[in-house]
């Protein structure tokens, strides 16, 4: 094809997309455009079946809706193009610069493109690896089932809700892409580098998820069904499991504590759950009331109006956690870690001893907080009367409107002039200093 050909295709395009008289739609299938300047180009809806854009200049190119089946765009320029919609089911995009480009609703399955050959017959036109490399692209809802995108690099962009099932991205770069709402079942991502990705609602059942990097990453409602995340780095990682997820020992150990607390003993037994890890877990309005949890993992775990009565939480770390409204009245909470814990309405004052009968002894049983980390932690509202919190830790914690009764805020750490306020209060409720 002349120059003049495609300027003379180019000009009855665009008279069709306009729908007048004397205009077609472009036909270019399989011509060499190899290193053209098409910057601004509007090949919409055009059949481009083959074309060899190597080295081309897509900048701002529209080719939304076209038929770019087996295209090649090695080392091309495609900045803020337009591939809305396209079918690039074979095309290959190794090299290509794709920053800002929208790529929503586009098919990039793979496709084998046979060209007949009077010497060898019929030869694949497309043999190369698919590598691609974008950033601050558009490829939402994109269909890439089955591709192989091994090594590619795909920075800061938008897939969400795109169909990447069976898809090779091992060694991919991905890092804080969107990825919510995507379909990554039995996805290869091993050693992909996914930090900082958002895939909130993704489908990554059966992924292969071998030295994958998804360090601060936010998997929030993400389903990993049998997809093993033992070898992948969850460092900083935002997500929650349902309790469905948690190993069958610890979900057996739950059903029995149920029984025990259902049938006040008579069936099941107490939960002991030590050392246990029980982060990013959704056990909210769970009822662990007396149940042993030394030294366990609730790292970020939704705990939202859960009871933990009377309970043994020495040593366990609930950094992260949401504990709003919980109850936590007369446990054992000494040295453990609440370290930007969410515990506004909490409660962690006394609890009533009660008799063999169940009735009130008219006699109370502390929380011991002794040497706990309350650290950054939201304690407004709280309930902390006369809690033991010698050595507790309350620096930068947010203590609005938190109770501590006649707790001995003098052995207690935090800030300074909330220490002052406290022991300078003099108002009932409000918490004194104690006896030396």
């Amino acid at each position: 094809m002349t120059p003049s050909d495609l300027v003379d295709a180019l000009d009855r395009h665009g008279q069709w997309l306009l729908n007048q008289n004397g205009g077609s739609p472009a036909d270019l299938a399989l011509q060499n455009l190899y290193g053209y300047d098409l910057t601004g180009v509007k090949l919409n809806r055009a059949k481009l079946t083959g074309v060899d854009f190597g080295q081309a200049i897509l900048t701002r190119a529209d080719l939304s809706g076209s038929d770019l089946f087996g295209a090649s765009f090695v080392d091309a320029k495609l900045q803020d193009a337009s591939l809305k919609g396209a079918n690039l089911r074979g095309a290959q995009l190794k090299g290509c610069d794709l920053t800002g480009a929208n790529l929503a609703g586009a098919d990039l399955r793979d496709g084998g493109l046979l060209r007949a050959c009077r010497r060898d017959g019929l030869t694949l036109a497309n043999p190369e690896q698919r590598v691609l490399e974008a950033e601050l692209a558009d490829f939402s809802g994109a269909d890439l089932s089955g591709a192989h995108l091994s090594d590619s690099t795909i920075l800061q962009t938008d897939l969400s809700n795109a169909i990447l099932c069976g898809a090779d991205l091992s060694g991919a770069d991905l890092r804080n892409s969107d990825l919510s709402g995507a379909d990554l079942s039995d996805a290869d991502l091993s050693g992909a580098n996914m930090e900082g990705v958002k895939l909130v609602g993704a489908n990554m059942r059966g992924a292969d998820l071998k030295q994958t990097n998804l360090a601060n990453a936010d998997l929030r409602g993400a389903e990993f069904g049998n997809a093993d995340t033992s070898l992948a780095n969850l460092e900083g990682a935002e997500f929650l499991r349902s309790k469905d997820n948690l190993p069958r020992m610890i979900q057996e150990v739950l059903h029995k504590h149920y029984l025990w607390i259902e049938s006040n003993g008579a069936n099941g037994e107490r939960a002991d759950l030590t050392g246990s890890d029980l982060s990013h877990t959704d056990l909210g309005e769970v009822n662990l009331s007396a149940a042993i949890l030394t030294g366990a993992s609730l790292k970020k775990a939704e705990l939202c109006g859960s009871s933990f009565l009377m309970a043994d939480l020495s040593s366990t770390d609930l950094s992260g956690a949401n504990l709003t409204n919980t109850v936590m009245a007369g446990s054992n909470i000494s040295k453990a870690k609440f370290v930007g814990a969410n515990l506004c309405n909490a409660n962690l004052g006394p609890t009533d001893l009660l008799d063999a009968e169940g009735k009130p002894t008219g006699r109370e049983w502390p929380t011991n907080l002794t040497g706990a980390d309350f650290t950054g932690a939201n304690l407004t509202g709280a309930n902390l009367r006369d809690a033991l919190i010698a050595g507790a830790n309350f620096t930068r914690a947010i203590l609005t409107d938190t109770r501590f009764g006649e707790a001995d805020i003098a052995g207690a750490v935090m800030d300074h002039s909330m220490a002052k306020k406290l022991m300078g209060a003099g108002e009932p409720g409000v918490a004194r200093r104690g006896a030396a």
